[in-house]
């Protein structure tokens, strides 16, 4: 199983790469699309499966209620909360490969 997952990452690796030139020009919900739903299916989580990962879900901070991109779920309860911004953080983790 673990290398199914490597390979699955690398060629993950492989395809961010070859977008390199265009994070800086991606909308919020482009990085979702292009980079935060592939990264999730490549580690098992369809994005596509309400049992699995759900979208805009409602999440308790603090006092307030917010509602985060992506919730994975695992025995019907959220175990994480995936934010998606538009941030030039991409380019950098790209640059030191």
């Amino acid at each position: 199983m673990g290398e199914v997952i490597y390979e699955l990452l690398r060629k993950y690796v492989e395809r961010l790469q070859s977008f390199k030139g265009l994070f800086s020009e991606w909308t919020e919900v482009e990085v979702k699309r292009f980079l935060i739903e592939p990264l999730l299916a490549a580690l098992g989580w369809d994005p596509t499966n309400p049992y699995l990962v759900r979208h805009e879900y409602q999440v308790k901070v603090g006092s307030e209620t917010k509602k985060a991109d992506y919730v994975l779920i695992s025995d019907n309860s959220p175990i994480c909360v995936v934010e998606a911004k538009k941030e030039n953080w991409m380019k950098v983790m790209l640059s030191k490969r």
